[in-house]
């Protein structure tokens, strides 16, 4: 394998995919989400799969709890990426990667 530094060297070197679509380095990964203005990658597509399935209902419970937890109701949308990203943390356990879109 072919290691180079640099993000001109990142387009050239080989990918650290296995035969089941796993990738070792995250840095490497295809597989991404986006939600509003942020991108996740994933080193699997069972992992982006489940984040997928389990976004909507997480953001509903999430938001629940919090509003039992302050006891009154607010509108939460503005912190549903900050959601996306806890849920993110809890599935994909081979490392962390998202982006900002602007």
């Amino acid at each position: 394998m072919n290691i180079l530094d640099g993000e001109e060297g990142r387009e050239n070197r080989m990918t650290n995919k296995t035969r089941r679509g796993i990738y070792y380095d995250i840095n490497d990964s295809e597989y991404s989400y986006k939600f509003k203005n942020t991108i996740f990658f994933f080193t699997s597509q069972s992992y982006l799969n489940k984040f997928e399935e389990r976004l909507p209902e997480y953001i509903i419970t999430r938001t629940k709890e919090l509003n039992h937890t302050i006891r009154f109701k607010i509108d939460w949308s503005r912190y549903e990426e900050l959601m996306a990203l806890e849920l993110y943390k809890q599935i994909e356990t081979r490392g962390v990667r998202y982006e900002k879109i602007k």
